[in-house]
């Protein structure tokens, strides 16, 4: 199966889980690009009037992929919004897709995330995971989750949810790999 993982973050946290995803699955990676660059207070901003920032259009051939993996945080409930701008703009050369999130906050999004990606794209997503950093860190420290760091050291904890995530789309990826042997 071809593969492809798309991703956007705001503090680095999504990238070093794309980046260490695209190692366990030897696939191509595609960063989104904002034409301006973001600041909390846009993010507040887009969050309190749904506001769609302007994302740089994609250079990958998103249609020549079999199966898509978009990476991004989770912003009030929400998939951040650079991503909603690209997934909206890009909706028609998405075939199959998951999403997979390391986010500050709120366990159990799944099925909300499940919604906004179905009603963005058109499309059902194959597999929706979320990681917490309140994983990593102590109850006391929960509420600045947001401001924290995720290490390559730190991913070793999301090691067993990303492994069965990566089980939830291999159906596919083996339902491909069978016609082209």
């Amino acid at each position: 199966m071809n593969t492809l993982i798309v991703y956007y973050s705001f503090t680095k946290n999504n990238e070093t889980l794309a980046k260490g995803l695209q190692r366990e699955l030897s696939c191509d990676i595609y960063p989104i690009r904002e034409v301006k660059k973001r600041t909390a207070l846009t993010i507040l901003l887009d969050i309190a009037f749904r506001r769609l920032p302007r994302v740089m259009k994609a250079t990958a051939d998103l249609a020549s992929y079999d199966h898509i993996i978009f990476i991004a945080p989770v912003w009030n409930g929400k998939i951040a919004s650079p991503l909603r701008s690209f997934l909206t703009d890009e909706r028609v050369r998405i075939n199959a897709y998951s999403f997979i999130t390391l986010c500050g906050g709120r366990a159990g999004q799944e099925n909300w995330l499940r919604e906004e990606l179905k009603k963005v794209t058109g499309k059902e997503a194959q597999a929706v995971a979320e990681l917490t950093v309140h994983e990593l860190l102590p109850e006391e420290q929960h509420k600045n989750a947001s401001m924290y760091r995720v290490s390559e050291k730190d991913m070793e904890v999301f090691r067993p949810k990303i492994k069965e995530y990566i089980k939830t789309i291999q159906p596919a990826k083996d339902q491909y790999a069978v016609g082209t042997h």
